[in-house]
C-alpha cells in the first residue's frame, strides 16, 4: 500500500520527519560561521592564483646546513707520489725510488698500463657462483666447459674506453670448444704460439692458452689498434701452458693436417646426443667437407658401448652400408652423405657428411693407422 514500508522497494516513499521542534542559535551560527570560511577560503584562492613566491616558503640554506649529516660519501683514492720530481705520478707510469706501490692489477702485468692508458675503475674477478652478474644470459656457455675464474679490467685514454675479459677455462680444449662456439667463421685465424686469435674492428678474439680473451672497445682506429697489439703481446706471459698438448688434438693437427680454424671441441652433447662427451672435430683439407670426430674413453670396453648406443641412434636416419670388425658405414636417408664408425682399442672415431664411401674410408683407414 502507498505510504507504507516495503523491504522489496528501493526507494522508500515514506516522507521524512523532523522530530526536534527547535534548533538552538549556536548552531545556527556555527553553520554560517562555516560557509563563510568556505567561501573565504575559496576567495583567497582565486585571488592567489600564480602569485607564488618560492622565497616566501622555501627552508633557509642555513635552516638546511644546520640539520644535514655532515658525512663524506666520495673519497677520491691518494695519488702516487714521485720522489724524483716532488710531484705526484702521472697514471699508470713509474712512481719513482720509495714510491707507493701501484694500482692493483691483479693477474695483469704492470705493462696493462703502457702508453698512457689508465684504470677506468677496478680489476673485476668473477668464478661460477657470481658470473651471471656480469654476462647475465652467456654465463652457461662458459659453465658448460668447466669455467673457473673471469678476469676483467677496463682502460681509458681520454675520451676512448677498452675493455679485457680474460675467461679461465682450465685447460686448452675448454677454452678451444668457446672460441669454437663463439667465433666468426668468415675471418681468419691468427697463430702465434699459445695464442690464436683474429681481429675484430675494435679489438680481437681468441684463446691463450687455458684463456679465452676478448678485447673490446669503445671505438676504431689507430689508437685503439695499438693498444690491442701490445695487449697480444702480453697475454702469452699469462698463459704460460705452452699451448695445446691434447693428443686428439695433435692427432687432427698433426696426423690429418687439420687446420686450427677447422678444429672444435665438445665437452657434452657431442652430434647432438647427450650421452655423447669429450669429443674433438676436424674438417681436413682433403676431406671434401667431411667432418671427422674422435673420442678417447674410458678402455676398449666403454668404446664398444658407446660405440654401439652410436648406431643404434644413428639408424633412426641412415641405411646401413656394411658392418664388420668393428667398422659401420651408413648412408643418410635424405641427405644421400656418408657416415662412418669404428673403434680402435679405447678410441672411437668416425666421420660425417662424406660425400662418398671413398673419402669415408680414406679417413677411417688413416686413423687406424695414425692412432695410438
Amino acid at each position: 500500500m502507498s505510504g507504507k514500508y516495503d523491504p522489496n522497494r528501493v526507494v522508500n516513499p515514506i516522507r521524512r520527519r523532523i522530530f526536534r521542534t527547535r534548533i538552538s542559535r549556536a548552531e545556527n551560527v556555527a553553520a554560517a560561521a562555516l560557509v563563510l570560511l568556505v567561501i573565504g577560503a575559496a576567495a583567497w584562492v582565486w585571488a592567489q592564483r600564480d602569485r607564488y613566491d618560492p622565497a616566501e616558503r622555501d627552508v633557509s640554506l642555513e635552516a638546511l646546513q644546520a640539520g644535514s649529516i655532515k658525512e663524506v660519501a666520495y673519497r677520491a683514492p691518494l695519488a702516487r707520489w714521485n720522489d724524483a720530481t716532488g710531484a705526484p705520478a702521472a697514471p699508470g707510469g713509474p712512481a719513482g725510488p720509495g714510491a707507493a706501490a701501484g694500482p692493483d692489477l691483479g693477474l695483469f702485468p704492470p705493462a696493462l698500463l703502457d702508453g698512457g692508458w689508465q684504470l677506468d675503475g677496478r680489476v673485476e674477478t668473477y668464478d661460477p657462483e657470481n658470473l651471471y652478474e656480469k654476462i647475465n644470459g652467456q654465463a652457461e656457455q662458459y659453465l658448460k666447459y668447466d669455467f673457473r675464474r673471469l678476469h676483467y679490467v677496463g682502460l681509458a685514454d681520454g675520451p676512448t674506453t677498452l675493455t679485457v675479459e680474460l675467461y679461465d677455462q682450465g685447460e686448452f680444449k675448454n677454452a678451444l670448444g668457446v672460441f669454437a662456439s663463439q667465433r666468426d667463421p668468415e675471418r681468419e685465424v691468427t697463430r702465434q704460439g699459445p695464442l690464436s686469435y683474429y681481429r675484430t674492428s675494435v679489438g680481437a678474439i681468441g684463446i691463450a692458452d687455458r684463456y679465452f680473451f676478448k678485447i673490446t672497445a669503445s671505438e676504431s682506429g689507430p689508437k685503439v689498434s695499438g693498444k690491442t697489439d701490445q695487449l697480444l703481446a702480453l697475454l702469452p706471459r699469462i698463459a704460460s701452458g705452452g699451448g695445446p698438448s691434447n693428443e686428439p688434438y695433435a692427432i687432427l693437427a698433426g696426423v690429418l693436417g687439420v687446420p686450427f680454424e677447422k678444429i672444435s671441441y665438445a665437452k657434452e652433447n657431442a652430434l647432438q646426443y647427450d650421452f655423447f662427451r669429450d669429443v674433438w672435430f676436424g674438417e681436413p683439407k682433403d676431406g671434401k667437407g667431411t667432418r671427422v670426430f674422435l673420442h678417447r674413453a674410458a678402455d676398449e670396453a666403454q668404446a664398444k658401448q658407446l660405440s654401439e648406443r652410436l648406431v643404434v641412434e644413428q639408424r633412426n636416419e641412415h641405411d646401413l652400408v656394411e658392418s664388420a670388425g668393428g667398422r659401420t658405414l651408413m648412408k643418410h636417408q635424405f641427405l644421400g652423405t656418408y657416415f662412418g664408425l669404428a673403434r680402435h682399442g679405447g678410441w672411437l672415431y668416425g666421420a660425417e657428411n662424406a660425400p662418398d664411401p671413398d673419402t669415408l674410408r680414406a679417413l677411417l683407414a688413416r686413423l687406424d693407422k695414425e692412432l695410438p
